[in-house]
């Protein structure tokens, strides 16, 4: 068998493995049909593997791009990566220490804010029509009956026949008048968070008796929300002129008339916003008539609303996600975490576990870009046993300030110096002690028995890296909120409208045409008219397009989401190196 090769080269004058090489004679024509047939003396050589076998140059080539083409597949299912993609891949880990960490989280934070509050101009001006059209579908001012096609049309005709200032109100429409209110309702709430921090000091520091003071809590308390309440009655108005000039209703300039805004003028919204009706009608009509008044609802819409984000921060405990921005507390604190009901926990945890599958579905955790860790800590370690790490940098380390750590390691060592138990900030070993080179019996085999922690990762938790979860957070639950109070805000559109036809508006009928004015009957009747000839039909096509509004607010909503997602993964990975300390 091992002379095989041998005696084959001998009989054929080649190796059976070898290409037929043409003899060379000045008789051969040239054909091009057998010149891929026939090759030159060239690379004739017979290769042998490590067992003495031949080795075939075409099988040998087959081999190398099966295995080529097998690996090509591997790669691309994902199951393989090539080695230099992977070096390319993976950046050089970064050390920072102590005050180098704490001036990057400080810097992120910074930048959350920053591109949090651009979100939300963006947002808001690219929502704020889809929101005006739904409360003009809301109000009865949009014909339902139509499809939403044909109702953007129509909105899309008027907005491109209007001139340029008339294209900006139609874009902005109330929107600075409700900025403005809110604005000035923020400016009026200052001295009431003041006084009653001050009243709530000196309760504390009075010597009575703990039931004394709990009435004397509750009867601050009261005060609050009274206080807030008072603050939104007096700026009520700017709301409602803006959801009248929303509804197209009232026009202005760019400069509006704000003395409609005294509560002595014809037209304002003091005088007519009640709507108690004629003094004639019983007292029962005259109250129904108040309490669907637009001041009324306006009041009931924001107290519904505080309420609302008190219950979304006591429940936020049962999220494993971190919200930094969001939920933030209303200023009518009336729910606690102890206050809940199981009832309405069970309601509510559901929903913040769908968010959190949300989350964790789509890749938009917290978590979700902050690729991986590294076993040892971020800050470089001493070296040798006699370098210490003091309170102040543990403190730096946490994320404080510089300031800050020196203040508190000069009052816990005051404190300690009172006691008399020595410094706190005293030396702690870089480097812990062995239970074999202490005097403890047996230390070796208590450390075999001990289990072995893993070190937990540790992710930064800023600003920045949280911002993509807090606002989908966010949206989750505004628009949540928004289908929670539908009802009440189909009722505070159709009483506003109803009460500004029976006021201003007949008032001026009336005057020009020169007939008495018909009797005030209130706004009760006229918005429980309105919703009764709706029927079943008609209220079932406001509906439709009220979902339909809210699918197209989700959908911008998305957009903005998707570009704040893709910023802050990118500034994170290039500019904060996640995923590299």
């Amino acid at each position: 068998m091992g002379r095989t090769p041998y005696l084959t080269r001998l009989a054929l004058g080649r190796s059976a493995f070898e290409r037929f090489v043409v003899p060379e004679s000045p008789f051969d024509v040239e054909d091009d049909q057998d010149e891929g047939l026939f090759t030159t003396n060239q690379d004739t050589t017979q290769e042998y593997d490590e067992s003495g076998r031949p080795i075939n140059p075409v099988s040998k080539e087959n081999k190398e791009s099966q295995i080529r083409a097998m690996n090509e597949v591997l790669e691309v299912v994902g199951v393989t990566e090539r080695k230099a993609k992977q070096q390319q891949a993976a950046p050089a880990p970064v050390v920072f220490n102590a005050e180098q960490w704490a001036s990057m989280k400080s810097a992120e934070d910074d930048l959350g804010d920053d591109v949090f509050i651009v979100t939300e101009f963006v947002d808001t001006i690219l929502t704020w029509w889809i929101d005006v059209l739904r409360r003009r579908i809301q109000a009865g001012l949009v014909d339902c009956s139509f499809p939403l096609t044909r109702i953007l049309q129509n909105e899309w005709a008027t907005f491109k026949t209007g001139s340029l200032s008339q294209k900006y109100h139609y874009l902005t429409a109330g929107l600075e008048m409700e900025l403005l209110g809110n604005i000035l309702a923020e400016f009026g709430t200052d001295p009431l968070r003041y006084g009653i921090s001050c009243l709530r000091n000196k309760t504390r520091r009075l010597k009575i008796d703990d039931d004394q003071k709990a009435i004397c809590y509750k009867i601050i308390e009261f005060l609050r929300v009274s206080g807030y309440l008072t603050i939104q009655l007096i700026f009520s108005p700017f709301t409602i002129t803006s959801v009248l000039r929303q509804f197209r209703i009232v026009t202005d300039n760019f400069i509006p008339s704000y003395i409609r805004f005294l509560p002595w003028h014809d037209h304002s919204p003091y005088r007519w916003g009640w709507s108690p009706g004629s003094g004639l009608l019983p007292l029962r009509s005259r109250l129904l008539n108040i309490a669907l008044s637009p001041v009324a609802l306006c009041l009931v819409s924001y107290t519904a609303t505080c309420c609302l984000h008190d219950l979304a921060h006591a429940v936020q405990s049962s999220s494993p996600s971190p919200t930094i921005l969001t939920p933030a507390k209303g200023a009518i604190q009336i729910t606690s975490a102890r206050d809940l009901s199981p009832i309405t926990q069970a309601v509510v945890k559901p929903l913040t576990s769908f968010r959190d599958f949300l989350l964790r579905a789509t890749g938009w955790s917290h978590t979700a870009y902050l690729e991986g860790w590294q076993e040892e800590p971020p800050a470089a370690m001493p070296s040798t046993v006699s370098q210490t790490i003091t309170s102040r940098d543990l403190l730096i380390s946490l994320g404080a300030t510089a300031q800050e750590a020196e203040e508190a390691t000069r009052g816990m060592n005051s404190a300690a110096a009172e006691t008399g138990q020595g410094s706190p900030a005293a030396a702690v070993p870089s480097q812990r002690t062995s239970y074999h080179d202490s005097g403890v019996p047996d230390a070796g085999r208590r450390q075999s028995m001990r289990r072995r922690r893993r070190r937990s990762p540790t992710f930064r938790t800023t600003r920045l890296s949280t911002l993509p979860a807090d606002l989908l957070a966010d949206r989750m639950k505004e628009m949540g909120w928004k289908m929670a109070l539908l009802p009440l805000e189909i009722l505070f559109h159709r009483a506003i409208v109803a009460a500004f036809e029976a006021g201003p508006m007949e008032s001026l009928i009336a005057e020009l045409s020169g007939r008495p004015m018909p009797e005030d009957k209130g706004v009760a009747g006229s918005v429980m008219a309105g919703v009764v000839s709706l029927g079943w039909r008609g209220l079932g096509s406001l509906m439709s397009k009220v979902g339909l509004c809210f699918a197209m607010e989700a959908a911008a909503d998305a957009v903005v989401w998707g570009g704040v997602w893709y910023y802050v993964q990118r500034t994170g990975k290039e500019k904060c190196f996640w995923g590299r300390t």
